[in-house]
């Protein structure tokens, strides 16, 4: 090889050396972009700083000391023309390698997409600068579905056992949307029993990566067995490759029923209308209650709800359990009756049935199981604001008069005479009304019907015989009429007026003694009636005042116990015994229950202080009654505390019975 040759190849060689790094420069090291995404992909997270750079050496010699780097960062936004440059800067050899740089946040600030970036450097030796490989920066701000909340995932249908079992759980579908990396979407799914907040990011019960063709995943069975029966709602967030978290979906509600499900359901009950020669539901029973009773069915929980169907209309849920045990009585408010009663003044068949609720899932009664019942609400006279209380308001109050002439009072001088009771006749006035006038509960026999001619405002008069008076006895008696009419199931009454009858004479039954000794076919007390109080040891007689309307509880009873010389009114000195008791309550039931003692002052002088050895046990009783007194007839027995073998002759107190 001559000289010139050689000269040449050096300078080919010097010329390779200095500008080989620049003729491979490589692309930038984009820090914190999501590793092998071919956009460059930046995590959401880290777009609210600068992108930091990291530049490999391009170079492989070391230039002459204070000899400088030119180097200039650009970009270019996707559909853009011109690029901009971000940075330029001079860097003094010798450089450190690798260079870090970054793209200042204000350059992206609220903006997103496809940036395509390089470098350019300067070489030491060189005013030309040359341009490293273009490669993308993809910022991406915007979650799936944008500001919008995804749909609910599709309808996984009723969850059962049998699903559980086949599938191990309950697959989900995502349903379809657009976004560029599918592949990297990731889900997190929530299967709760409470409504999620759409403004809070759930609680997952599942993240995973959601496959790009199916979009399922499978909720495990472990998530739904926890919860157990009931109304169960799923939600979900997507989470693109960028991190963005999309708004929380729709809710998607799923009936799931656990275990065995309700079966062997049975007809239902109406008490007050139990079949046979009763299917009617009328005005009393409605002021009375309706209900239907549900029965015991297989497979029951205690958070199953029946509702019940009376009519085309339901009644709210009763919850199986706690305190409402089988049957299940579900009330059918009187606002329901009434607004499923349309057929006035007919007879309206109303068909009764029932569904289970298992949370959200039914079960409902089969058809055929169904039953019905004959609804009448209808009735004569004016509209009661009061329904379904038979009891109208605007009926008239009744006003009785005896002979005395004084409004709803029989004083004495009304004894033995009839009464009358008059009201104002109401309106409407329907031809066919029966007016039937009670008195204390008891009709009387004077009935008024009405032709239909009648003017409203008209006043009516019963009669009232003494003997209706006298049975409905002395005190304050309630009295009323009703209404009934031919046309009609229902009958309403007026509002009771009070009657105080004074004009009754008052006969109090004579107490009695329980333990009184039938000797020949006379009675005697004697020591075989004889009782000793366990709670003092105390030795007397028993005494019964019998059941009465009188005995009001709270009110005073007297009683009077004296002895008299037998056959005489002359009473043996020191023996008279009294006593006030408060009544208590259920004595006009049960009666008043007494005790004669001590012995030794009120029984034994019959024996040893009377010319006879025996004598008269005079008993009777006073209440107070309509303000006045009045006492029992008395009733009045041979005492004689008198036996033999003993020493005295008079009664051994050690064999005496025991009583409470």
């Amino acid at each position: 090889m001559d000289t010139e040759q050689k000269r040449n190849a050096r300078k080919t060689r010097e010329n390779y050396r200095r500008n080989r790094p620049l003729l491979e420069l490589d692309v930038a090291h984009i820090v914190d972009a999501i590793a092998g995404d071919p956009d460059g992909l930046m995590p959401v997270a880290k777009l609210g700083e600068a992108i930091q750079l990291e530049l490999s050496n391009w170079m492989d010699t070391i230039p002459p000391n204070g000899r400088t780097y030119g180097l200039r960062l650009w970009w270019r936004a996707e559909g853009a023309l011109d690029p901009v440059l971000l940075h330029e800067e001079i860097l003094s050899a010798p450089v450190q390698f690798p260079v870090k740089e970054q793209i200042l946040e204000a350059h992206f600030r609220g903006r997103e997409g496809r940036f395509t970036f390089w470098y350019s450097v300067r070489n030491w030796n060189d005013t030309q600068f040359t341009d490293a490989p273009q490669q993308f920066i993809t910022l991406d701000r915007t979650p799936i579905w944008g500001q919008d909340d995804p749909p609910a995932v599709e309808d996984p249908g009723p969850v059962n056992e049998a699903v559980l079992a086949a599938d191990g759980g309950v697959w989900l579908t995502v349903p379809a949307f657009e976004e560029a990396k599918k592949d990297s979407v990731r889900v997190s799914v929530v299967w709760t029993n409470a409504v999620p907040d759409p403004d809070q990011p759930i609680s997952p019960s599942i993240v995973e990566l959601l496959p790009e063709q199916t979009r399922r995943v499978l909720m495990p069975r472990s998530v739904i067995d926890a919860l157990g029966s009931g109304d169960h709602y799923v939600a979900y967030e997507l989470y693109d490759k960028a991190g963005n978290r999309s708004r929380v979906s729709r809710v998607r509600p799923v009936q799931v029923v656990l275990g065995p499900v309700p079966e062997n359901l049975k007809p239902p009950f109406v008490p007050l209308a139990p079949g046979g020669g009763d299917t009617l539901i009328d005005l009393e029973d409605a002021n009375l209650g309706v209900t239907v009773e549900i029965a015991d069915y297989t497979g029951h929980l205690p958070n199953d709800d029946i509702v019940v169907q009376w009519g085309i209309g339901e009644l709210p849920a009763q919850r199986v359990g706690g305190g409402n045990p089988f049957p299940v009585s579900v009330p059918v408010p009187w606002n329901h009756l009434k607004a499923e009663y349309t057929d006035h003044p007919l007879d309206q068949v109303t068909p009764v049935t029932y569904t289970i609720l298992r949370g959200s899932a039914p079960f409902p009664l089969p058809a055929a199981d169904a039953i019905e019942v004959d609804v009448n609400f209808a009735y004569t006279g004016p509209d009661n604001p009061n329904e379904p209380d038979p009891v109208n308001p605007a009926l008239d109050l009744v006003v009785v008069r005896g002979d005395s002439g004084q409004d709803n009072h029989l004083v004495p001088g009304d004894a033995n005479l009839p009464a009358t009771a008059s009201f104002t006749l109401y309106d409407p006035v329907t031809a066919g009304d029966v007016i039937t006038l009670f008195w204390k509960g008891v009709a009387v026999q004077h009935v008024i019907t009405l032709v239909g001619t009648e003017a409203p405002g008209t006043t009516l008069t019963f009669d009232v015989l003494w003997s209706e008076i006298e049975a409905g006895g002395t005190g304050v008696v309630e009295v009323h009429y009703s209404l009934s009419n031919p046309a009609y199931p229902n009958d309403v009454r007026s509002t009771p007026t009070d009657v105080t009858v004074h004009a009754i004479p008052i006969l109090l039954d004579k107490p009695d003694f329980p333990d009184i000794v039938d000797v020949g076919g006379l009675p005697i007390l004697n020591c075989s009636a004889l009782r000793r109080r366990s709670s003092d040891g105390a030795i007397g007689y028993r005494v019964q005042v019998p059941p009465s309307a009188y005995l009001v509880a709270g009110e005073q009873i007297s009683l009077r116990w004296v002895l008299y010389e037998y056959g005489t009114s002359t009473e043996v000195p020191g023996t008279e015994l009294l006593a006030d008791l408060t009544i208590a309550v259920g004595a006009e039931v049960d009666g008043v229950e007494w005790f004669v003692t001590p012995y030794d002052l009120h029984i034994l002088p019959a024996r040893e202080d009377t010319a006879d050895g025996y004598a008269t046990g005079h008993l009777a009783y006073t209440l107070t009654i309509n303000a006045a007194p009045v006492t029992s007839a008395a009733a009045e027995e041979l005492v004689s505390p008198e036996q033999l073998g003993t020493p005295d002759g008079t009664c051994d107190l050690g064999v005496v019975p025991g009583m409470p």
